[in-house]
This record gives C-alpha cells, structure tokens and sequence, in this order.
C-alpha cells in the first residue's frame, strides 16, 4: 500500500471505530461513495468524511518526506432541531483526535498534530459543523 492509501486507511478506520464506540453508529458519507442525505440517513444526523493534502515537504536530502493534511469531517444535522446532537457528535470527534494521538495502516503511522470546530452554517436544510483534523505522516522515498 502506499502512504496516501495508508492514511485513508487508518484515518476512516479510526472514524468507524470511534462511531461503533461513542457516536451510535451515526451515517457516514465516505469520501468517494455516493450518498444521498434525504435517502441514506433515518435520523436527523450524520458524519461526511473528506481528505486534503498539502504538498509533500522533504526532511531529508536523500530519503525521507513529511505528508500533511486535514481529515475534513462534517457533522450536519437536520436544521431547526437545535444542536444538542451535533454538538455532542463534535465533542466526541474532538476528543478522539487529540495532540500527538495516533494511527497506523500497514507500516505507515499517522499522527493528529491538532483539530477544531469551524464556523457552522444551514445548507439545503442541514446545519453543518466542519471540524478540521490536522495530521501528519513520514513518507519513505522509494
């Protein structure tokens, strides 16, 4: 596997685990999967999952490169419920993906630099929290 399939891996297993553990096994919109709010979910919540890389950065001269990217995880909620739920849902996430934790596929490691909260909105009636996962990984150059 190669490091950025590792750290799909690794990432959207930590979501599913964290989901069966302290979310209630809430929908998921998986980056790349198609899903249908209004068909897919039964409740009034769910996570959308996406992925953002920046460029990779050498630390080496030779050998060895630093991956970055954010884990980009909204949670919506059907708008007009008040936000007890998402709320909740965004605490959850944020303590799972704290400083210096970390996950791993195969050889490749990845760690949580930090996360947060963005600023939330209504859309096409669904409020929307976007929480911002920063993360890190080595790369080894073939």
């Amino acid at each position: 596997m190669s490091t950025y399939q590792d750290i799909h891996s690794a990432l959207t297993q930590s979501l599913i685990d964290l989901n069966a553990a302290s979310l209630g096994t809430l929908p998921i919109a998986y980056e790349g999967q198609e899903f249908d709010p209004e068909t897919d979910v039964s409740g009034d919540i769910f996570i959308d999952e996406s992925f953002m890389f920046s460029q990779q950065e050498s630390l080496s001269k030779a050998t060895l490169d630093e991956v970055r990217g954010i884990y980009q995880l909204t949670v919506y909620q059907r708008a007009n419920l008040g936000l007890s739920n998402a709320l909740a849902t965004v605490d959850a996430i944020i303590d799972n993906y704290v400083h210096n934790n970390n996950f791993t596929s195969g050889v490749t490691k990845i760690v949580i630099v930090n996360s947060g909260r963005d600023v939330g909105r209504t859309d096409g009636g669904w409020y929307s929290i976007p929480l911002s996962i920063i993360f890190k990984t080595d790369k080894l150059r073939a």
